[in-house]
C-alpha cells in the first residue's frame, strides 16, 4: 500500500484493539477502518451500522443488495471458515484512494492440520455524500489468490460453498 496516502491497519488478533486513523477529519477512512475492524472482529451489527440499507456488494460476477444480506453473506462464509478450518485469523490494511474511496486489503490466514493458507484480497469501498456511510463494496480477487484457497481447501478435502 502506498505511504503517500491516509494508512491504517486493523488486526482483529489483538484483544482490544482500536485502530487508529492517520488522517484526522477522514471521515470516509475511519468508517472503513470501523468497518473492517467489525469484519475482522465478527461484530456483525457494528459492519451492519456502517451500510446503507441499499448497500450493494459486488462479488464474482454477482450483486448483493441490502446491508442485511451482505452481512448475512459475510456470517455464512465466517460461519463455515470458523466450523471448518482449526484455526482463523483476520487482518487488514486501509488505504484512501482518489474520488473518496477507500480499499480496504484483507488478510485470511486458516490453518488444516499441516495445511496453511495466507489468503488476500481486495474490497473498494464507496460512501454516502457525507461519507457516514458505506453505500457500494467491490470484492477483487487478487492474481493467484483464488487459485491458492482452492489447493488450500483441496488439500484439506473441504469444499468451500459458493
Amino acid at each position: 500500500m502506498s505511504p503517500s496516502v491516509p494508512h491504517a491497519r486493523t488486526d482483529a488478533s489483538e484483544a482490544g484493539y482500536a485502530p487508529a486513523v492517520s488522517t484526522a477529519g477522514d471521515k470516509a477512512v475511519s468508517v472503513a477502518t470501523q468497518f473492517a475492524a467489525a469484519l475482522n472482529r465478527r461484530d456483525w451489527a457494528g459492519v451492519r451500522a456502517l451500510l446503507t440499507a441499499d448497500c450493494a456488494y459486488e462479488c464474482r460476477g454477482s450483486t448483493t443488495v441490502g446491508a442485511d444480506a451482505i452481512v448475512s453473506s459475510y456470517r455464512t462464509m465466517d460461519t463455515w471458515v470458523s466450523e471448518t478450518f482449526e484455526s482463523v485469523r483476520y487482518d487488514s490494511d486501509i488505504e484512501a484512494r482518489p474520488r473518496g474511496q477507500v480499499l480496504i486489503e484483507f488478510r485470511d490466514r486458516m490453518d488444516y492440520g499441516e495445511h496453511h493458507l495466507d489468503f488476500r484480497c481486495l474490497q473498494l469501498l464507496s460512501f454516502t455524500d457525507d461519507n457516514a456511510s458505506i453505500r457500494h463494496i467491490e470484492h477483487i480477487d487478487l492474481p493467484g489468490e483464488r487459485d491458492k484457497a482452492d489447493r488450500f481447501n483441496r488439500a484439506c478435502g473441504v469444499t468451500r460453498p459458493s
